[in-house]
């Protein structure tokens, strides 16, 4: 009996190491998460060499906006990201243009021959 005992006593220590080992990798699993999502939401620090040219217009430009050389830099980086990958659906893209085309509402095509009459006899016609 007292055999079995001891037994019971190493299968239950067993388990709570089983369980703390697994609390400890939940602990752990989510420190992770929270450093991953952290870096996702932070500001990711770039180094880039400029020629002398490119440094000057730069300084201009930040002059000229009143901004300082990162605020240009990361206003270009968006505006030529957008440039080549637009984003949106081709309807999405082409909104603004849907009936810039429209006229007065009159349907032209339906009296085009009358007024093309009414114009030709004031022209001819003096």
């Amino acid at each position: 009996m007292h055999g079995t005992s001891t037994v019971r006593h190493g299968q239950e220590t067993c388990l709570e190491s089983a369980r703390e080992s697994l609390a400890q990798s939940r602990i752990e699993a989510l420190r992770y998460r929270d450093t991953v999502s952290r870096r996702r939401d932070s500001y990711m620090p770039v180094s880039i060499r400029l020629g002398a040219e490119l440094e000057d217009r730069l300084a201009k430009a930040s002059r000229k906006l009143r901004v300082n050389k990162t605020e240009v830099i990361k206003r270009s980086l968006e505006a030529y990201l957008t440039q080549i990958q637009p984003g949106g659906t081709p309807y999405e893209l082409g909104q603004g243009l849907f009936g810039a085309d429209q006229s007065s509402g009159t349907d032209f095509s339906s009296s085009f021959k009358r007024r093309l009459k009414l114009k030709l006899r004031a022209k001819h016609h003096r």
